[in-house]
C-alpha cells in the first residue's frame, strides 16, 4: 500500500501519513455502491418489463385467440344438409349451405359474447378473428379488451401495426 506524505499543519509539529483510501472523500465511497444498486435495480425492472411485454402478453393473447378460433372452427365444421335440385343449383346451394354454417357459427359465438357480429378470415394470411361491435357510447371499448371483455395489454390491432401478426 502506498503512503503519501503530507506536510504538517502549522499547529501540528508531526507529519501525518495517510493511506490513499482514507484520502478519498467519503461521498465517493458511499456513492459508488448506491449507484451500482440503483443501476442493478433499473436493469432488473427493465428485464422484467421486457419479458412481460415480449413473452407473457403475446402468449396470453395467442391463447385467447386460439380459444375463440377453436369455437368458431368447431361450429362452422358442422355439416348441414342442403337440398340439391339440379346441377345448376349445386353451386348456389353449396354457397348457401356455407353461409348457413357461418351464420350458425356466429350465433354460437354470440353465446360467448353478444357483441360478436361476424368473423373475418382471409385465405393466405393469418387474419382469422371475430368482429366485435362496441357499445354506441364507447366506440373504443374493444381497443384494449378481448372477446371475453377482459382488459388486455396487447391487442390484435397493436400486434398488426407494430410487427405483424404471427
Amino acid at each position: 500500500m502506498r503512503r503519501k506524505y503530507r506536510e504538517p499543519e502549522p499547529m501540528r509539529r508531526v507529519a501525518v501519513y495517510e493511506d490513499e483510501e482514507s484520502m478519498q472523500p467519503r461521498k465517493r465511497r458511499i456513492l459508488f455502491p448506491v449507484l451500482i444498486t440503483l443501476f442493478s435495480l433499473i436493469f432488473v425492472v427493465s428485464a422484467a418489463v421486457l419479458v412481460i411485454e415480449l413473452i407473457v402478453n403475446p402468449y396470453v393473447t395467442d391463447k385467447n385467440v386460439g380459444e375463440i378460433q377453436k369455437i368458431y372452427s368447431e361450429a362452422s365444421d358442422t355439416e348441414s344438409v342442403a337440398p340439391v335440385s339440379s346441377e345448376d343449383d349445386t353451386a348456389d346451394s353449396e354457397r348457401m349451405a356455407e353461409l348457413e354454417r357461418r351464420r350458425e357459427a356466429v350465433l354460437k359465438l354470440q353465446s360467448v359474447n353478444s357483441d360478436i357480429t361476424g368473423w373475418v378470415q382471409l385465405d393466405g394470411t393469418d387474419i382469422n378473428f371475430p368482429v366485435l361491435t362496441p357499445p354506441a357510447d364507447d366506440p373504443q371499448y374493444y381497443l384494449y379488451r378481448n372477446y371475453k371483455k377482459e382488459e388486455v395489454r396487447q391487442h390484435l390491432f397493436g400486434r398488426y401495426v407494430h410487427g405483424g401478426l404471427r
